[in-house]
């Protein structure tokens, strides 16, 4: 008879060679990013309803811009700095809450320091924010709180980095806006490989305008009044955001 054949030897580890680490999950990132929202409308809804803040008389009228046309417009992405140099920015962790931009002045009394600390005490607990940067600003030339801004230097904060780089700014702002802002609508970037979206935070307490953006650098959101429209708002939004990485 033919001899019988026998079991083929098993396959083991191929000498040198490693399997691929499992794809990093998805699920949470964008829960600490959330928080960030929150923790704006509490800057706006502290300066409008604390009887301590500088809020103006007829609340109505806060947030009435100037012509869209005399603020500062994004330029574009020719004449801002390369995806080069915003990475080499992102290593240093080099943004800076901007003391003025587009007609904006950051508010350095006693009014902007309590939103700014009211901001501060709201992200105590979550570590997505435990490197953020507050402002208060205030229309150049008046002394009436308009709007507030948290800045997150990407280089410092991991939740944040790992949205971008597993998203990239279009899908992160757009997983993020989804379920934090209505009305909103995508805007024009205000630096390479980033992403600018506005809309409104419907909170308990207050209506709100915001827009948020990101890049290899930063994510930033800055809350305005309701009055803005989404395109008035990211004119403010992307003066702020050029002059935070100094551009």
């Amino acid at each position: 008879p033919p001899p019988g054949y026998g079991q083929a030897p098993g396959y083991g580890p191929v000498p040198g060679f490693a399997p691929p680490p499992p794809p990093k999950k998805r699920t949470g990132l964008f829960v600490g990013i959330g928080v960030v929202v929150g923790v704006a409308a509490i800057g706006l809804t502290y300066a409008l309803t604390s009887g301590g803040s500088n809020k103006p008389a007829d609340q109505a009228g806060l947030g009435q811009p100037t012509s869209p046309s005399s603020l500062s417009a994004p330029s574009s992405a020719a004449a801002s700095p390369s995806a080069d140099a915003s990475t080499a920015a992102a290593a240093s962790g080099a943004v800076t809450v901007p003391a003025s931009a587009g007609g904006l002045t950051e508010m350095t009394g006693s009014s902007g320091d309590a939103v700014t600390q009211a901001m501060k005490k709201a992200d105590a607990s979550n570590s997505t924010l435990s490197s953020a940067e507050f402002g208060a600003y205030e229309k150049t030339g008046t002394s009436s709180y308009f709007g507030d801004l948290t800045l997150v230097p990407l280089a410092t904060s991991s939740d944040l980095h790992d949205v971008y780089s597993l998203e990239g700014a279009s899908s992160a702002l757009q997983q993020i806006s989804s379920s934090t802002l209505t009305k909103s609508a995508t805007e024009p970037s205000a630096e390479p490989n980033g992403a600018m979206t506005c809309g409104l935070i419907v909170d308990p307490s207050i209506t709100l305008r915001a827009c948020m953006w990101m890049d290899a650098n930063e994510y930033g959101l800055a809350a305005l009044p309701e009055s803005l429209s989404n395109a008035e708002a990211a004119q403010y939004s992307a003066a702020i955001w050029k002059a935070s990485e100094g551009s």
